[in-house]
């Protein structure tokens, strides 16, 4: 949930207390986060300047970084917004702004599938050198790394702004990709066998998903 409010300085504290309710309180470069914990729920509340926040949303549908060295992530922060309901928005901006991303924008489909195109065989390189020299904490950082950017672009060529790592197999159902990604997913993550096989296994589900990627033509609509 959001409540969009003009802000002057990002940096402020303040301290809630209350019953069933605890506070802790996280300090970033870019974001001041609060994590509530209400009746076992867990409830996160940035604040975040209003002019901070809309060259964030800009630049993705722009498809560019800006300069900004961020620590909050832009593609999630977005995805959270768009999908996310409005609290309090007294101007209309923050539906404003929800209006203006409900048009995917074409650019973003493009600059994620050329990142895996571009990134691929690095990947893959680096996945069957390290599973030569048996480097497994090594293996699964790339490994990681490959799954996030090639799903980044699955979500964008589903029209999907990337939700972000947390409850990802969830999203994926949420959002109705192909059935074919979430078993590819699945076998990242779910395969048995000693550790070579594991990353034989892996390697090859990776790659699935990055030819789900290479052969998907931006322009195209998959059914929902």
């Amino acid at each position: 949930m959001f409540r969009l409010l003009p802000c002057a300085n990002p940096w402020f504290l303040v301290w809630k207390s209350g019953k069933g309710v605890s506070l802790f309180v996280v300090g970033y470069r870019d974001i001041h986060l609060e994590r509530y914990l209400i009746a076992g729920q867990e409830y996160n509340v940035a604040h975040q300047t209003l002019t901070s926040f809309e060259a964030m949303l800009q630049s993705v549908l722009d498809g560019k970084r800006d300069s900004t060295d961020r620590v909050l992530d832009p593609l999630v922060a977005t995805a959270g917004f768009a999908y996310g309901e409005l609290v309090l928005d007294h101007q209309g901006l923050g539906q404003q702004w929800k209006s203006r991303l409900r048009t995917f924008p074409s650019v973003v489909k493009q600059e994620c599938r050329r990142a895996v195109l571009v990134h691929r065989q690095a990947y893959l390189t680096d996945l069957t050198t390290l599973m030569r020299r048996t480097d497994w904490f090594k293996f699964h950082c790339i490994l990681v790394e490959a799954v996030r950017t090639t799903l980044r672009a699955l979500f964008a060529l589903h029209e999907v702004y990337y939700p972000g790592d947390k409850w990802l197999r969830q999203s994926i159902l949420r959002f109705g990709l192909d059935a074919e990604v979430l078993t590819s997913f699945d076998r990242v993550f779910e395969v048995q066998g000693s550790a070579l096989d594991r990353a034989i296994e892996q390697q090859a589900a990776i790659r699935r998903l990055m030819d789900l990627v290479e052969g998907h033509e931006t322009g195209q609509q998959w059914p929902l």
